[in-house]
């Protein structure tokens, strides 16, 4: 299965381990719930999507690397104790509490949350002196005399034995008491996470042509040659910070983290075409609807990749003033969650901080408290100046006042988007008409969260009728008007 439906089939775990009966036992007893264990390339995502199902669940996520732990640290260290039997005290062997597991314990003090996510990476690796500790872990979820606490879910993550000289195979009795989840990479499941990242769009339309490249694995040769999703994604953050710092995409940059040679070269010969294909100032005039007959004709009578190309630079842009406008939702929608409940007539300053207001039991699941946002606690601070040395009311009639006025922003960025994005396919429909270059540009923005929360407010009618154009009506009336007619 590709990486997406591996995190289904994580976040369906989770469900269905923690279910409870009414006397608040699990209905699948403890040493039933088998552990997970993703085996797949390096690079594919595993620990991220074990990180993410664990945060949409609501639940704690603790990481370990298998391999960088020793018999000791797993199990706890030995020590001396004193017990009676009939009458006699003797000395026996007992152990200090795992490290493992002692560190979950502190995750519950920490977050208050007592159900979670334990990841073990390169469980297959483990050395000669851990395997009997791992087979015993996944029986009984013990490590020595200590036990996992009750709810939390085991989650493995191991590569295939060509990817890694440690890697031992899986015995059948360790089969017997996981459940092996094989990951494939997929580059359409990648693309639509890579959009809502907004990973360089050189490298969105390299792939989008060379989708062989996405991911690669070669062990011939004096040494093993890899590109990885993990490569392209950690590449797109540099390429960014080099053309911002005016510095050189070459070689031997890209090289360090496609570890590939004839990837590598093919990218950067695609990224010396790509970045002179159209300058800034061109796209920003394509975007504010003023292209003019020149520059519409010197695109219409480029190659397809070059047309593609144009499209993810477009692209790119506008999702880059797409997500100004929800970074600025964000804040005003918490900002105004927090501002509701302030009394006036009170002191100000203690009322006007982030708490946990999103932190709440929905359908008998946590969802937790999202990290603060920044912009969010600059306003706060901003807003408790405002509120310093003032009769209260007053100051809450200027600190609404500054909050409508940000409100007003939000709506000028959230018309400045939606503009934007009529511009652009008005343009494409134009120059390229509505073929495949248009279909890329609606996939782009259908698979953007960003784009579909905006257009879910203004109702872009240019993205709709562009959208039927080439996708169809996907209502239900005329879905069940063709399904009756093909019968």
């Amino acid at each position: 299965m590709n990486i997406k439906e591996a995190k289904n089939c994580l976040k369906d775990a989770i469900r269905f381990y923690l279910l409870k009966n009414e006397d608040g036992t699990y209905k699948i007893p403890i040493n039933r719930q088998r552990p997970l264990a993703m085996i797949g390339p390096a690079g594919v995502g595993k620990t991220d999507v074990a990180r993410q199902a664990a945060e949409e669940m609501g639940v704690n996520f603790l990481s370990y690397t298998i391999t960088h732990h020793t018999r000791q640290s797993i199990m706890g260290l030995p020590r001396l104790s004193v017990r009676e039997y009939e009458g006699q005290e003797y000395h026996v062997t007992d152990y200090t509490m795992s490290e493992i597991i002692s560190e979950i314990h502190e995750t519950i003090k920490r977050t208050g949350k007592k159900e979670g996510v334990l990841f073990l990476d390169e469980f297959n690796c483990a050395s000669e002196t851990i395997a009997p500790l791992m087979l015993q872990f996944l029986q009984n979820k013990t490590f020595g005399p200590h036990k996992v606490p009750e709810g939390w879910v085991i989650v493995l993550a191991g590569n295939p034995p060509e990817y890694n000289k440690s890697v031992k195979e899986i015995d059948v009795v360790t089969r017997d008491r996981i459940r092996q989840i094989n990951v494939e990479p997929s580059f359409d499941v990648w693309e639509e996470y890579a959009i809502n990242k907004n990973v360089h769009p050189s490298i969105l339309a390299y792939l989008s042509q060379n989708r062989g490249h996405f991911y690669h694995f070669s062990s011939s040769g004096l040494q093993k040659q890899m590109v990885t999703a993990r490569g392209w994604e950690e590449l797109s953050q540099i390429i960014d910070l080099s053309e911002s710092l005016g510095t050189e995409v070459d070689a031997d940059l890209v090289q360090q983290y496609l570890a590939c040679e004839k990837i590598c070269h093919s990218f950067v010969n695609y990224y010396n075409v790509f970045s002179k294909i159209a300058t800034q100032d061109e796209l920003e005039t394509i975007l504010q609807g003023n292209a003019e007959d020149k520059l519409k004709k010197r695109f219409a009578n480029k190659s397809f990749d070059i047309r593609c190309a144009v499209i993810w630079m477009l692209s790119a842009r506008l999702q880059k003033d797409i997500m100004e406008y929800c970074k600025l939702t964000n804040t005003c929608d918490k900002l105004h969650v927090i501002l509701k409940k302030v009394d006036s007539a009170q002191p100000l300053g203690e009322q006007l901080k982030e708490r946990n207001v999103f932190g709440e039991d929905i359908d008998g699941w946590y969802r937790p408290e999202p990290d603060k946002d920044p912009a969010v606690e600059l306003a706060l601070k901003k807003f408790r100046s405002m509120a310093r040395g003032q009769n209260s009311k007053d100051a809450f009639e200027k600190i609404k006042k500054a909050f409508f006025a940000m409100a007003g922003e939000r709506e000028t960025l959230r018309d400045r988007a939606n503009g934007e994005i009529t511009h652009v396919l008005d343009f494409i429909s134009e120059v390229f008409g509505e073929n495949s270059e248009m279909e890329i540009l609606l996939n782009s923005l259908n698979t953007s969260e960003n784009a579909i929360r905006l257009m879910t407010e203004t109702g872009n009618p240019t993205y709709l009728n562009y959208k039927k154009i080439i996708f169809g009506d996907l209502s239900k009336a005329a879905l069940t008007k063709k399904v009756k007619k093909e019968a």
